[in-house]
């Protein structure tokens, strides 16, 4: 008897142990890999799996503040809410884009596979004067689900780059040829 109570008691903490491992990201795609400088590039970002029982998270968006500079007044938020620099509560944060969701239901709330994020622009600086790639990576900050959990780690930072070229030195319009006699 004691036997089977050691085995099944063995039993129940080693399904005890196991845990949900989502190997999930946040994915940023951009409307373009090359700009000129002085154009602008959107950056969309997408859930890769979909997750329930959200109760918050904090996703960011890293980018290059040597070429790009971010666009708060054209950027669209979707699933989540978009903080600029100094909006919250005076803090001031470079380099990243603060990206937030709150559900305060019991059961809190689903972020399904594919869906928008925000929609972020960025306008590559005009002070570039070669080519250059800059990079956006998401990352998740914090994120609680309505059991208590905290999955920050179960998520992975994706990458994605842009060249940012200087403008043409090719001049625009008209050209005539003359030749004479």
């Amino acid at each position: 008897m004691k036997r089977l109570m050691s085995i099944c008691l063995a039993v129940v903490m080693m399904f005890s142990m196991t845990t949900n491992v989502f190997a999930q990201s946040i994915i940023p795609a951009v409307d373009k890999t090359t700009v000129k400088k002085g154009d602008q590039v959107v950056v969309t970002t997408t859930m890769e799996e979909t997750v329930s029982g959200v109760a918050s998270a904090e996703f960011h968006l890293a980018y290059d503040e040597d070429l790009f500079e971010f666009d708060f007044d054209q950027s669209v938020p979707g699933e989540c809410d978009i903080a600029k620099s100094g909006d919250v509560g005076g803090q001031t944060w470079n380099g990243y884009v603060k990206c937030t969701y709150s559900n305060t239901r019991t059961a809190g709330g689903t972020i399904n596979a594919g869906a928008v994020l925000a929609t972020l622009k960025f306008t590559a600086k005009k002070d570039v004067t070669e080519d250059k790639e800059g990079t956006f990576t998401s990352s998740v900050y914090t994120f609680a689900k309505t059991n208590g959990s905290h999955p920050v780690n179960e998520f992975t930072n994706k990458s994605i780059s842009v060249t940012v070229t200087p403008a043409s030195t090719e001049a625009k319009g008209y050209s005539m040829a003359v030749s004479g006699p």
